[in-house]
């Protein structure tokens, strides 16, 4: 079924319908029903159909506007002929044509009649040569070395990547008519068919090596299938090139490995500078700890046994007990700064059960406050001596205040741990305060603040009246 005027139309010897129309050529079957349908894809120079007629050889003929076109159903194959191969006009008219009882063929145009015998038409059998011609650059003429008749290569800088080929199939019978495809090796997949036109132009190539091929056939469609072919390199800028390349290579190599070296000197510099502090370090622990025990600690068990012994007659009660109570606290001050200083590193397993030890010994002084202790360590991380024993002193600080002053009945305390941070919570549901953020006094927030400062720790603290006391320290390890 088409939409376009029917012309004419005949029946061939094998019973297939043939139907020239204003915008193609159909085909029909009427046993099989099956329709095929020819236009210009199919080598027909025009669908302005005005009559088709089959010859004895059982080729179909119709005319058009550019002349008459034979169309051979064996191969599948159309050849045109123009004013060039000896019609009266490329236009023919509606219903001036004829097939006579010799088998001659008559279509009438608007310059008259042409009747021609279709069996007797010979075909050129001969090839057309291909020649190159010309070869330009960026659309100017290139400068070559020789002649491109001659040449086999021809090479352009990555800037020349624009580029355009000549050529010409040397046939001359009708050279008009002579058809060509050419395909760019590298940037082309398949044949592109060119017509008549006897040039090709590439623009903007990637640097890389292509192979031009060009072939061509004569007036009478029969195809020269030996290509012409020429090498053309579009190098690439010195940086891309593999001298360039491998000269990079080698100069990256060199300087990594020399990189390389400097970072392990540093490294190894480091390492034995931290080595040497380290030991100057734990010498010094050292020190101090054996100071602390034989001078101090001597000293203030000495206090505490003549509190116990017979002068303790002579003194107030009331004074006694309280030399007592602060002989022990600084005994015990003393026992936690040993505990820090006489290790190498300290764990946080080490760190939560000093904290926990301290908490439940002071709140035997407060039995009506209980103690709510929740610990989450998902990796056993080490501190050092005096960031452990910095971060001790501000849970004691918490702890000592909450169970003397806070007049609550729990005692909260938080250690969450993970790979990359460390969180301290310590909270009371005491009676709180109204905090004074301009002066921060009281509850040793400027001890605690400033310890924290010291070893890069976050310290943050909130208390509402009636409510009680939260003190939370994080610290990015």
């Amino acid at each position: 079924v088409t939409k376009s005027f029917v012309k004419s139309f005949c029946e061939d010897q094998q019973g297939n319908i043939w139907i020239a129309t204003l915008g193609e050529l159909i085909c029909y079957n009427p046993s099989s029903e099956k329709t095929e349908h020819f236009n210009e894809k199919d080598g027909f120079a025009n669908t302005f159909f005005y009559g088709v007629l089959e010859a004895n050889d059982h080729k179909i003929w119709v005319s058009s506007n550019k002349g008459l076109a034979c169309y051979d159903p064996q191969t599948k194959k159309v050849k045109n002929y123009t004013v060039l191969d000896g019609l009266q006009s490329n236009e023919f008219n509606t219903g001036a044509y004829h097939k006579m009882k010799d088998g001659r063929l008559a279509f009438g145009g608007i310059n008259g009649l042409n009747i021609f015998d279709p069996t007797a038409l010979s075909y050129n059998p001969h090839k057309p040569k291909i020649v190159f011609t010309n070869f330009m650059v960026d659309d100017k003429q290139s400068q070559l070395d020789t002649s491109i008749f001659y040449k086999k290569t021809i090479d352009l800088t990555f800037d020349q990547n624009t580029f355009s080929v000549e050529f010409a199939g040397l046939e001359y019978t009708s050279p008009e008519s002579n058809l060509y495809a050419y395909m760019l090796k590298g940037h082309d997949k398949n044949w592109v068919q060119g017509g008549t036109r006897r040039f090709a132009r590439y623009s903007r190539l990637t640097p890389g090596r292509y192979e031009f091929n060009v072939k061509a056939s004569n007036s009478d469609g029969i195809w020269n299938e030996k290509a012409a072919v020429i090498v053309i390199n579009i190098l690439p800028p010195f940086y891309l090139q593999p001298w360039f390349l491998i000269v990079a290579t080698l100069l990256a190599i060199v300087l990594i490995f020399f990189i390389s070296v400097w970072i392990l000197r540093v490294r190894y510099r480091t390492k034995l500078h931290q080595l040497e502090v380290n030991q100057k370090i734990q010498l010094e622990r050292e020190r101090i700890s054996r100071d602390l025990h034989d001078h101090v600690g001597s000293q203030l068990t000495f206090i505490i046994n003549q509190l116990d012994g017979s002068n303790q007659q002579i003194m107030i009660e009331e004074h006694l007990t309280d030399a007592r109570a602060a002989a022990m606290q600084t005994m015990g001050n003393l026992r936690e700064t040993i505990w820090a200083l006489h290790r190498e590193t300290i764990t946080i397993i080490d760190f939560t059960d000093q904290v926990k030890e301290f908490a439940m010994r002071q709140l035997k002084s407060n039995p009506t406050m209980q103690l709510d202790f929740n610990e989450k360590i998902r990796i056993n991380h080490t501190f050092n001596p005096s960031k452990a024993l910095s971060l001790f002193r501000i849970a004691q600080e918490v702890i000592n205040n909450a169970v003397k002053h806070s007049g609550g009945h729990q005692l909260s305390i938080d250690i969450d741990y993970s790979e990359t941070r460390f969180k301290l919570t310590i909270a009371d549901n005491g009676k709180g305060f109204i905090v004074d953020p301009a002066k921060q006094t009281g509850y040793g927030l400027q001890n605690i603040a400033f310890r924290a400062k010291e070893i890069d720790a976050l310290f943050t603290f909130s208390s509402t009246p009636e409510q009680g006391t939260k003190v939370a320290l994080s610290m990015i390890l």
